[in-house]
């Protein structure tokens, strides 16, 4: 059926595509439950649809996904060598990097806000952890207790992770068992090892957590980027001390044949205004700005942004 969805949304016909994929996510959830991982490929490709077929439903399935698919990614990651890290990312990257920001300014919906702000917070940090090898850091902090309790997780990870695949009824061992026992070792993992508590800790941030850290005075800028076949658009999210939740704002959309990198912005402070001449009304009062560039921007000097 996913196939044959597939097959509709090549051909521009994304109301049957969805229509279709209703029908096999339906029977995916009802057979193995929603923490399979064909449960959530089918997910994105309806926000895929929804996202073409300009259908403010993208939101709602967006944020299912993102926070299945974070939660899924966080039982993994940290438990992968290096180069299945890499693998691994490369399979779920797009998503973050374009699809869910292109729906944020798509369809201006708050209610979106939140997830997608703690997608940036989450991509981010498992960068910044991608190259970091934890049976490693764990054997050099020569504290073979942490050791063992990791060697327990990985075990109770795998087994978790086979019984997920799965029709529920052909489970031998509960999963809910499996995800307690998983949690309690990670729990203590993280009191009992600071160099796991910090790894693990980069991918568990959300937005309310950015907001705790901050002062009154302060705001928190994630920028985020997503691009079609001839432009790329900045967008920034953006959080204070007294929001209910994230806004965002539209910075600027660049041709992709232009190098937005060139030295003409660093001869030139127009580049700066415009950057931050979007956020004028949002930086008003603002003593201090913490801030986290994206994809081209990580290339510009910071005195020159």
């Amino acid at each position: 059926l996913n196939n044959i969805a597939g097959c509709y949304s090549d051909l521009g016909d994304y109301n049957k595509a969805i229509e279709i994929h209703n029908l096999a996510i339906g029977i995916i959830e009802k057979t193995f439950g929603k923490e399979h991982p064909d449960y959530q490929l089918s997910l994105q490709n309806i926000s895929y649809c929804h996202l073409f077929n300009h259908d403010n439903a993208f939101s709602e399935t967006a944020k299912e996904f993102t926070e299945l698919n974070i939660a899924s990614i966080c039982r993994t990651f940290v438990d992968l060598s290096l180069n299945e890290r890499k693998l691994f990312w490369d399979k779920h990257s797009y998503w973050y990097d374009g699809p869910i920001h292109q729906g944020v300014c798509e369809f201006n919906d708050a209610s979106l806000l939140p997830t997608a702000y703690n997608s940036v917070l989450f991509s981010k940090g498992l960068l910044l952890n991608a190259e970091i090898a934890m049976r490693d850091l764990l054997e050099e902090s020569n504290d073979p207790a942490a050791t063992e309790l990791y060697n327990e997780l990985l075990s109770t990870r795998s087994v978790l992770n086979k019984q997920y695949e799965l029709a529920p009824e052909k489970r031998y061992i509960s999963t809910d068992s499996l995800e307690k026992r998983a949690d309690e070792l990670e729990r203590q993992l993280i009191n009992t090892s600071k160099v796991y508590g910090d790894y693990t800790r980069n991918l568990q941030l959300n937005w309310k957590d950015v907001q705790n850290h901050i002062s009154d005075n302060d705001i928190a800028i994630e920028f985020a980027s997503f691009s079609d076949e001839n432009t790329t658009t900045y967008i920034a999210y953006l959080l204070k001390k007294g929001y209910k939740a994230p806004a965002y704002k539209k910075i600027l959309t660049h041709d992709n044949n232009e190098n937005l990198n060139n030295s003409e912005i660093y001869l030139s402070a127009e580049f700066s205004k415009t950057l931050w001449g979007a956020l004028k009304e949002e930086l008003s009062g603002v003593e201090n700005i913490y801030f986290a560039p994206t994809g081209e921007l990580y290339n510009i000097a910071i005195e020159s942004l």
